[in-house]
């Protein structure tokens, strides 16, 4: 098949949750089928040059300050329906050019941020890949915000994005999410649309433990530190959930492993043993040398990878129920479940000092990796996606 991927997000370098999910459905979907990719301009040649290796063709478009719309009734269209990305010129141009040019089987847009442009390619069947879903995100914000102020505005925000979502997800085709929660969500609010499931994976061979590197008492987080859930749930850890660790473990070390953490992200660092590393090129270099791996989230939406990374990479998981939502995980078998702040703090002692506990935690988490989360086990779930919806084209 020919396929349109439009991302607004670009894949490279692979170091966010919807970034690894990209790039990793452009690489192992190259091999079957003819791939044309859209995406936002990115200032580093080299990264359009690896993209280069898995399609056919890469077409860059510049994002101006001209996707703001102009018109009163435009700005209060968005407004009452928050549109979560106001329509780019730019990128209408783009896709009516790539349009011309090629005769596509299928479009495939990543997010709803994309939507205002499937009036372009309402002739071909179009999938969206929504693997996260924003109002489950303002929900969780809701409840977990104290100002009363705020949480009234989320509470409208919460509302607009929701009623978006249920106009607008049913045009399409396909929609694909990362888990059965979501699509339970997405069916509750839309019984009509049709869903699959498309889990997030791991990249196995990347992602192997290295022995003989850790260092005692050692706790990491890793993820994009500019997402608001990622900084909630360090700020949230260390000041609720380290100070009854500390209890303990005295000498308990956290790496904070991320791009773009903002300043009070960055003030952590001036607690002892809590080390905010920025971006790092590879991560593995700092977990490799860690114990546990920490997801206390409250706010979440979609799979964490960074589970599914640290499960691959042979460490012990402790996770609130939100973190680890979605996956098909086993409670104590695979991972270890925890959602206040002294139970918390409990488990990762447990884990630390319990070396059974942890060989278990360890064994359980790369088993359940390497038979349902490798990329190609994931991805064989969108060929199908790809299959029936051929199918129906020629009937």
């Amino acid at each position: 098949m020919k396929i349109l991927i439009i991302s607004l997000i670009f894949p490279l370098p692979p170091d966010s949750g919807a970034r690894i999910r990209i790039f990793n459905i452009i690489k192992k979907l190259s091999q079957n089928h003819d791939l044309v990719l859209l995406v936002p301009a990115d200032s580093k040649k080299d990264s359009v040059s690896e993209l280069k290796k898995y399609c056919q063709e890469v077409e860059t478009v510049h994002l101006s300050s001209r996707m703001h719309l102009k018109s009163a009734v435009d700005r209060l269209k968005s407004l009452v329906l928050q549109i979560p990305f106001i329509p780019s010129m730019e990128l209408k141009r783009s896709i009516v050019e790539l349009l011309k040019k090629h005769s596509f089987d299928l479009i495939q847009i990543e997010k709803l941020h994309l939507a205002p442009y499937l009036p372009f390619f309402s002739h071909l069947p179009a999938v969206l890949d929504e693997f996260d879903i924003d109002s489950i995100s303002y929900k969780r914000k809701l409840l977990c915000e104290r100002n009363p102020l705020k949480k009234i505005r989320l509470f409208i925000q919460w509302l607009r994005v929701k009623g978006y979502e249920r106009r607008v997800i049913p045009r399409f085709k396909r929609v694909v999410v990362v888990s059965e929660k979501d699509k339970e969500i997405l069916l509750s609010a839309s019984p009509q649309i049709n869903v699959s499931v498309v889990p997030n994976g791991v990249d196995l061979e990347y992602f192997k433990p290295e022995d003989g590197l850790e260092e005692p008492n050692t706790l990491f987080f890793t993820g994009l530190m500019g997402y608001p859930p990622n900084v909630d749930a360090m700020l949230h850890f260390c000041k609720k959930t380290l100070p009854f660790i500390r209890e303990k473990i005295p000498d308990i070390q956290l790496y904070i492993i991320g791009g773009n953490p903002p300043q009070e992200i960055r003030s952590l660092s001036r607690i002892k043993n809590i080390f905010v590393t920025g971006y790092i090129d590879d991560v593995r270099s700092v977990v490799n040398k860690c114990k546990v791996c920490i997801v206390p989230l409250r706010i979440a939406a979609g799979t964490r990878l960074k589970i599914l990374e640290a499960m691959a990479m042979r460490k012990p998981v402790i996770s609130t129920t939100i973190g680890a939502e979605g996956l098909e995980v086993s409670p104590d078998e695979n991972i270890i479940i925890a959602d206040t702040p002294e139970d918390f703090a409990k488990k990762t002692v447990d884990v630390l000092k319990n070396s059974d506990l942890k060989e278990r935690l360890i064994l359980g988490g790369r088993r359940l990796v390497e038979t349902r989360y490798s990329w190609e086990v994931c991805l064989q779930k969108m060929e199908a996606v790809y299959k029936e919806l051929s199918q129906d084209k020629i009937r």
